[in-house]
């Protein structure tokens, strides 16, 4: 598990801050962990991979997301490059498809 969320779920991830997703992208971004985790434990319900990933301390993708897009886009706020700033207040509105 540990070199799952390590190795694996950092590249899977990568560079989505920047992106906008929508929820059909995101689905299959769940998809595609929840198919990791059933080979790994081999659970015969949902409730089961959620449960592992709760005793593993591993987020859902929806919530990694917010947690990496909340992190962009504070840096993007916080920068002193007007250009950057302007567009960080665009892309704030973003935040309210995860939250949504």
């Amino acid at each position: 598990m540990d070199l799952l969320k390590t190795k694996c779920l950092p590249i899977l991830y990568y560079g989505f801050e920047a992106c906008t997703l929508n929820k059909s992208q995101i689905h299959s971004l769940e998809f595609a962990l929840n198919s990791c985790l059933r080979k790994i434990f081999n659970p015969r319900s949902q409730d089961v991979v959620v449960e592992c990933m709760t005793m593993f301390n591993c987020l859902s993708v929806k919530d990694s997301l917010l947690k990496r897009k909340c992190k962009f886009m504070s840096k993007l706020g916080s920068s002193k490059n007007l250009l950057i700033s302007a567009f960080a207040d665009d892309a704030a509105g973003e935040l309210s498809l995860f939250q949504g």
